[in-house]
């Protein structure tokens, strides 16, 4: 059995893969609760990965970042809660991403500061 995953390009055809910005920054409408699980971390003890609540930046209706199967086809919701990782020019236009580079730039230039 052959597995097909579809990854969505951008459309400025320079070949990179448009990843989505899930924004954790809490508000009302946080849609997206991400898949929780529990691994044995060795000397840590249990760790806990997911159950994150947030939604996608472009498109704060969707209600899952699963990946979703139709004809065969798996199409994965490509995405990052750390907005310098995301490619979507759509998520990069919104309010928040932008406050959000700023104010990391901010923190890197306080960093460099003596």
């Amino acid at each position: 059995m052959s597995a097909n995953v579809e990854i969505k390009l951008l459309k400025d055809g320079s070949g990179r893969v448009c990843i989505h910005w899930f924004d954790t920054t809490p508000r009302d409408a946080m849609p997206i609760t991400t898949p929780a699980d529990v691994k044995l971390g060795g000397p840590l003890g249990l760790l806990r990965f997911g159950g994150v609540k947030g939604r996608i930046a472009c498109k704060p209706e969707l209600s899952s970042v699963t990946p979703q199967t139709i004809g065969g086809i798996t199409y994965p919701v490509m995405h990052s809660d750390d907005v310098r990782a995301v490619t979507c020019p759509l998520c990069l236009a919104t309010t928040e991403a932008k406050d959000m580079l700023k104010h990391l730039g901010e923190l890197a230039e306080a960093a460099k500061a003596p």
